[in-house]
């Protein structure tokens, strides 16, 4: 069998222009400040800089915009830009540059339900990685294969992800992934309807991202706190943990998370109309 000729990095690597640099640099701002389509839109610039190439600076680039395309609930844009990704990556041969890209679509894929497709993904990510340095992305998948197996059923697959996770970004003092690996425990024991536990969780996550000024994400943070406070007839609070929601998901451009805060509003109103009348039944009653 003749062999492959393996492929010239260092022409794959390619050069990258101080323009590109400087878009992606705009870009990061961009992304600081929760301004998600302001970052695709220079990383997008910075793509079209670095040029074909370039097939690791793309691929890399094009990451970031799956990311920030994520974060502002656009999934299958996301999955367009992963696979691009991937595409570009197939030049460098890297098993660990497509585990991370496989990494980044297991995310997706999850916030998208597809649990399944989703646990594929992440478990030959996670193969591939859990021994390399790359501590954070391991982490990482941790976080998604912990809520793939909530999700399906799993619930103590789920913690044991999520603890590990939590452990692995407590040590390289990641405090993003640690209120990540926290608030979906907090999800997981919402789910189970252990309120003490879940409050508990969700409650240091918001902690961490108020401190660290992680604002987008607190958006979650708030939904799910409103939910188990809705359970537990704390309608006070329940509101204003939708209505935190709902600000920051119109702030940041989450459409999904704004539709989800006004469902979650709307069900409180009804619920609140619905107890106020059996309140006068039966006062009346009286």
């Amino acid at each position: 069998m003749q062999r492959a000729i393996p492929p010239d990095l260092a022409h794959a690597l390619g050069v990258v222009s101080e323009s590109a640099r400087q878009h992606e640099a705009i870009g990061d701002l961009h992304f600081a400040a929760d301004n998600f389509p302001g970052a695709v839109e220079s990383f997008l610039a910075a793509l079209k800089e670095a040029g074909p190439g370039a097939p690791q600076e793309q691929a890399r680039l094009l990451q970031r915009i799956a990311q920030a395309q994520t974060l502002r609930g656009d999934y299958d844009a996301a999955l367009a830009s992963l696979r691009q990704a991937r595409s570009a990556a197939r030049v460098l041969e890297d098993p660990r540059v497509s585990a991370r890209i496989a990494s980044r679509f297991s995310a997706v894929l999850m916030e998208m339900g597809r649990y399944r497709a989703s646990r594929r993904y992440g478990l030959y990510a996670y193969a591939v990685l859990r021994d390399s340095d790359d501590h954070q992305t391991v982490g990482q998948l941790g976080v998604t294969l912990g809520m793939c197996a909530s999700r399906l059923g799993r619930s103590s697959e789920a913690i044991e992800w999520l603890q590990n996770a939590a452990a692995t970004f407590r040590r390289i003092d990641d405090v993003e992934g640690l209120v990540s690996a926290f608030n979906n425990l907090g999800i997981v024991y919402k789910n189970l309807r252990e309120w003490r536990e879940a409050t508990r969780f969700l409650e240091q996550a918001l902690k961490l991202d108020e401190r660290a000024g992680l604002y987008s994400r607190m958006r979650g943070h708030n939904q799910n706190l409103g939910l188990i406070r809705y359970r537990l007839g704390q309608w006070d609070l329940a509101e204003e943990n939708f209505r935190q929601s709902l600000r920051i998901a119109r702030e940041v451009g989450h459409q999904n998370g704004e539709a989800l805060a006004l469902l979650a509003l709307g069900l409180l109103c009804r619920r609140r109309r619905q107890f106020d009348r059996a309140a006068r039944r039966s006062h009346r009653g009286t």
